[in-house]
């Protein structure tokens, strides 16, 4: 009896410690950067556009999630 429950103690802490992942997922963004015309306040300057967005395109995310 207590060989069977060491067996399904020692199963149940394999299968715990098997399936925690250590790793953070990791979010990859591809950006096109360029210059070019803004009117920011209705005058026209220069500046660095994102995927051709000024502002930039709005990311959402976490950080130091545990």
């Amino acid at each position: 009896m207590v060989e069977k429950r060491n067996l399904v103690l020692i199963c149940a802490l394999f299968f715990v410690v098997s399936s925690i992942n250590g790793e953070d997922p990791y979010r990859f963004f591809t950006w096109k950067v360029t210059y070019g015309d803004i009117y920011p306040m209705g005058v026209k300057q220069q500046g660095i556009l994102i995927n051709g967005q000024f502002p930039g395109p709005q990311i959402n995310c976490v950080t130091n999630v545990t």
